[in-house]
């Protein structure tokens, strides 16, 4: 398989040869996507409220149009990035901010004139991960606090739910002797 891609700086052309992939299989993949281009813009579009300029936004939307030509077929690269982004965002919030919060600390690291060049190799990845573990630990515990609480709010509902029924036959019960006292009499 041939594939060409536009090189996104230069804007030249080149190819590459992937005789080892299989053609279909990655077509499917790149077409199999969660969200489409118009939800993908919208998401774009609502970072307004967010410290983020128009020319990110832009450089955003660029991504989007990025795209690869494999034996004839345009596959949609930009498109499944920013869906893969999208979706890892939405899923793990935590450890999206705490990654991004890790490769800030790990870049202010290697700035630092000389203890950079000398520390930054061993402390950067230490700090990208312990910061994206201490996110993803977050999004796990509420996500089990969100399913602890969904579960005792439909504990709860059956219990009310029980409640009412008990309420019913207790007052078909006091009705039921109401009714059979009047008859004795």
């Amino acid at each position: 398989m041939k594939i060409q891609a536009e090189d996104y700086v230069t804007k030249q052309v080149r190819s590459f040869d992937a005789s080892g992939l299989d053609e279909q299989t990655i077509i499917n993949y790149f077409n199999n996507r969660n969200m489409s281009n118009e939800e993908i813009r919208r998401v774009i579009d609502r970072l307004e409220g967010r410290d983020i300029t128009a020319e990110r936004k832009a450089g955003l939307a660029s991504i989007l149009e990025l795209k690869v030509m494999a034996n004839n077929y345009i596959i949609p690269v930009g498109k499944k990035i920013l869906d893969i982004a999208i979706k890892f965002y939405t899923e793990f919030p935590n450890t999206s901010f705490m990654l991004v919060i890790g490769f800030i600390a790990s870049y202010l690291i290697y700035s630092i004139p000389v203890l950079g060049f000398l520390l930054g190799p061993i402390i950067a990845p230490i700090a990208i991960l312990a910061l994206g573990t201490i996110g993803l630990r977050e999004d796990i515990f509420e996500r089990n606090l969100k399913r602890s609480i969904r579960y005792s709010v439909a504990e709860t509902e059956k219990l009310r739910n029980e409640i009412k029924d008990y309420q019913k036959l207790k007052d078909e019960i006091k009705e039921f002797g109401t009714l059979k006292s009047n008859t004795e009499s």
